[in-house]
């Protein structure tokens, strides 16, 4: 089977689990059902044993039939089963529901886990076996790795592989190899000796055995070979639990010792005599040393939460190819479900970054079908191990498509949107002009991003410093006269594009401004920041800019100012840099305008010695804040948790959204993946700690020199501040952001 097959028409293959030689398990999705399954397949060989097997696809058959009735909580669930031509001419296959965790023989590897942790585990298997008992079923090999913490929590156990270990070919793993049903040191006496029929019992001897390595950490049964395992088996009794972990409740070992007695009538009858036996001993469990219950997730899941915006659009299986067209450009991808295709936009650094990108993909899929609806969403969304996103921002943008209108906006993603795009209620109308900029001063700042619904009057706050050294260098520059490049930068929502929108409009009208804003959808691409200052095709960019510029400066003084330059490019910013030198002896000033992403790459191109000045916007401090918020008649003490002017711009626009944590969390997720992972293992440590525990949280002492890389890179981000062997957050704000990315999973165990 390949990746990306469509099998009986419903069930799309993601990627191979594991093999043998009678069959494999894949992970695939439920298009019908838009939800995730295992496939268990089984292909009947060629050749005599073909003949030898030719009731194992009537058997397959009738095993998947019990697995239908099997619906517990405890029971991994059955979805569908059947034969099809997709697996070849002979071959079939159950679908199950996809579980994410780790198998009870994968936590138990990593040490023993307590009494009452084992115990409660125990009693969950019992109820599913009760279950399964009930109608007659067993399940022949209730063993560790059969035994899934769903999410890696203790308290979600599904038992697997039910029914299909009735069959002997089946049972060992797919291989078609063996002729002993269940896993030796696993296995009753009775199964060992081949006996039949086996009945509920030996799902008690196993699952006792099972209890007993939990706690004590080692099978009840160990030997050198299979052979010894099963002579220890047949002729010796069971050990003792309380001779292995000292101690141990006299209760609890000998409820393990007759669920694990050679002879099947001195066991418990079944699941449900173990079960009502477990509930009678937790209650009165004493405290202790082994009764106390560790961690059960001592490593983090690969699952995490992201800021991210969403797009969803209603189409047809036909549509895809159209919307991958459209969003290729964009460089991103889509997937489906139930109906409706989506593109997610995330880990751009800021929730802004990720609504701009958004939007503009809306546009696209609308130029391309224009009969469709689109629906736009932001907030927060949960990334499976495949990157595969759930949670609300998805269903938001889904909910929002059915509204029928082309492009609708939720509420976050319109506060979002800077003045680039035309808004029409909730609805996206449409770009502003994005062809050259010609004609008096004012339309060209125009041009120039202004993010925020509280208006350009925020522009002036406290920014006196800024505009004076702008200033001072525009004086400069038109008196020398000389060329002149600057640097504005700073984090995102600082103001920076404020600044320097206010600073253009104090240009006098003898100077010609040629402004521009690049964007995260062009960014790398040759020539991307010109567009806006130049006609023609990429190919004629920088020669029409030199062009431009020399008519501009034969004519007075020019400033060009680019705006959100991280997202430029090394031919525009080599142009620039080119002109600068150039027209050494001109009245001209060229802005960059950007976070540090801009600076580090005008410096890479060799641009640091052309730099005359470096404006720094920093974030106003909390009484400027206060200032604004009480301009814009923002509550009091919802602004108090504001940290920048967008924050507090958004705020304005939209009161009931948590800005602070989706604005700082947006900023974390950026950063690359194994930075994240250390992030999120330091969200759920103590408020002070070391690298080691952090390399335990993530249960990899190999990677220790990795997260100590990754720690160093978040305490030069200052997002961690360390103190001797210690760290810790940089504050409190960034710690509960910093939880903002863990799994549901996750952050249910801290």
């Amino acid at each position: 089977m390949q990746v990306g097959q469509l099998i009986d028409g419903r069930f799309r293959v993601e990627r191979l689990e594991r093999s043998g030689g009678m069959g494999a398990i894949y992970k695939a999705r439920d298009e019908a059902a838009g939800r995730l399954v295992a496939i268990k397949t089984m292909q009947q060989p060629p050749g005599p044993q073909a003949a030898e097997d030719a009731d194992l696809f009537a058997r397959f058959s009738r095993e998947a039939a019990t697995l239908e009735q099997l619906d517990h909580p405890h029971i991994v669930r059955y979805v569908a089963h059947g034969r099809t031509e997709d697996l070849g001419a002979r071959g079939a296959y159950i679908a199950m529901e996809w579980l994410d965790g780790e198998t009870l023989g994968a936590r138990v590897a990593r040490g023993p886990l307590s009494i009452r942790t084992a115990l409660e585990i125990g009693m969950q298997v019992a109820d599913a076996l009760a279950f399964a008992h009930a109608r007659g079923i067993v399940h022949r090999d209730v063993k560790p790795a059969n035994l899934m913490l769903c999410d890696w929590r203790a308290d979600r156990i599904k038992l697997l592989d039910f029914g299909v270990a009735r069959v002997s070919s089946i049972a060992s793993e797919l291989t078609g190899t063996g002729s002993m049903l269940g896993t030796p040191g696993y296995m009753s006496p009775e199964q060992a000796r081949g006996e039949k029929p086996l009945d509920a019992r030996t799902d008690v001897f196993a699952l006792g055995c099972v209890l007993f390595a939990a706690i004590a950490g080692t099978p009840p049964y160990v030997a050198d070979s299979v052979a010894a395992v099963l002579a220890r088996l047949l002729e010796h009794d069971a050990p003792r639990l309380a001779a292995a972990v000292p101690g141990v409740p006299t209760v609890v070992d000998d409820l393990l010792f007759r669920m694990m007695s050679r002879q099947a009538s001195a066991r418990p009858q079944d699941g449900e005599a173990v079960r009502r036996a477990i509930a009678t001993i937790l209650p009165n469990l004493p405290e202790g040393r082994h009764s106390t219950i560790p961690p059960v997730i001592p490593t983090l899941s690969p699952r995490e939460r992201v800021v991210a915006s969403v797009v969803a659009v209603e189409a047809e299986a036909g549509d895809r190819f159209r919307v991958e067209a459209a969003l290729a450009p964009l460089g991103l991808g889509a997937f489906g479900e139930q109906g409706y295709l989506f593109a997610v936009v995330s880990r751009l650094g800021a929730p802004h970054d990720h609504a701009m990108q958004a939007s503009r993909v809306a546009l696209a899929l609308a130029d391309g079908m224009p009969e469709a609806a689109i629906g736009v969403a932001s907030g927060w969304l949960e990334l499976d191990v495949d990157g595969r996103p759930h949670g609300d921002a998805l269903e938001r943008a889904r909910s929002l498509a059915k509204t029928r209108e082309q492009i609708t906006l939720d509420e976050v993603t319109s506060s979002l949107l800077d003045d680039r795009f035309r808004l029409s209620g909730a609805f996206l109308a449409g770009r502003r002009d994005e062809g050259p900029a010609d004609g008096p001063n004012a339309s060209l700042v125009g041009r120039l991003p202004l993010r925020g619904a509280a208006g350009a009057e925020w522009a002036l706050a406290g920014r006196t410093r800024e505009l004076a050294q702008l200033q001072s260098l525009l004086d400069e520059c038109v008196a020398e006269p000389i060329a002149r490049v600057a640097l504005i930068v700073g984090n995102a929502g600082v103001g920076k594009t404020r600044v320097l929108r206010e600073f253009l409009t104090r240009v006098p009208s003898s100077v010609t401004v040629l402004a521009s804003a690049c964007e995260r959808s062009r960014a790398g691409h040759p020539f991307a920041a010109l567009p806006v200052l130049t006609t023609g095709g990429a190919s004629r960019r920088g020669a029409a800019l030199e062009e431009k510029l020399a008519a501009a400066l034969a004519h007075g003084p020019v400033v060009v100012a680019i705006d959100d330059a991280q997202w430029g490019d090394d031919p525009s910013f080599r142009t620039l840099l080119g002109a600068a030198k150039k027209h050494a002896s001109a009245p001209l000033l060229v802005l960059l305008c950007g976070r540090a992403a801009a600076k580090e790459a005008f410096f890479a191109l060799g641009g640091r010695g052309a730099i005359a000045q470096e404006v720094l916007v920093t974030a106003p401090s909390r009484k400027l804040l206060d200032e604004i918020a009480a301009r814009a008649k923002i509550d009091p003490a919802a602004a108090s948790t504001a940290n920048t002017p967008l924050e507090l711009a958004a705020l304005a626009a939209a009161p009931g959204v948590p800005w602070t944590k989706m604005f700082k969390q947006a900023r974390l997720d950026a950063f690359e993946g194994p930075v994240r992972r250390v992030l999120r293992a330091s969200a759920t440590c103590p408020e002070r700690f070391g690298e080691r525990t952090v390399v335990a949280t993530i249960g990899a002492p190999e990677e220790a020199m990795t997260v100590r890389l990754a720690l160093d890179s978040l305490v030069g981000a200052d997002v961690l501040a360390r103190e001797g062997d210690t760290l810790h957050f940089t504050d409190a704000e960034m710690r509960e952001a910093a939880r903002g990315m863990l799994a549901t999973s996750d952050a249910a165990s801290v």
